[in-house]
């Protein structure tokens, strides 16, 4: 079986707070880290500090784990 994580930064998640559950992702052995690729929040959240480029910022974190 394959372990993997999935995030929704654009409810509210900053480079920094993918950056710190990547490198928890990597520690713990998963198998992969994802993040999703949407501009807009669901439901009634602001989603806040605002949205980041999927692929610019998976390519940061490819950097810096």
């Amino acid at each position: 079986m394959e372990l993997r994580i999935f995030t929704e930064p654009q409810m509210g998640a900053t480079y920094q707070d993918l950056l710190k559950v990547a490198k928890a992702t990597e520690d713990a052995g998963y198998d992969a880290f994802f993040r999703s690729d949407h501009y807009l929040t669901m439901g009634d959240r602001d989603g806040l500090p605002g949205p980041t480029d999927s692929w610019v910022t998976l390519a940061g974190l490819t950097v810096q784990t």
